[in-house]
């Protein structure tokens, strides 16, 4: 797996602290469990894999309409 961090210049790093690519990450776990820390993350996954949303109760992928 690589990951590589690019810093912004300018005026857009008052906004945004980095930007981040990994190539050929891929985890053991199907089902990933996030503790809120008040970041706000925009993440584009273009893997071609499908993504959910999950009930924490019953971990089951949650419909959106």
């Amino acid at each position: 797996m690589a990951i590589e961090r690019h810093l912004l210049k300018g005026t857009l790093n008052q906004y945004i602290e980095a930007i981040f690519h990994f190539k050929d990450f891929m985890t053991k776990h199907s089902i990933e469990r996030v503790v809120p820390t008040g970041n706000v993350f925009i993440i584009f996954e273009l893997d071609g894999f499908l993504r959910n949303t999950y009930d924490n109760e019953i971990l089951k992928p949650i419909a959106f309409i």
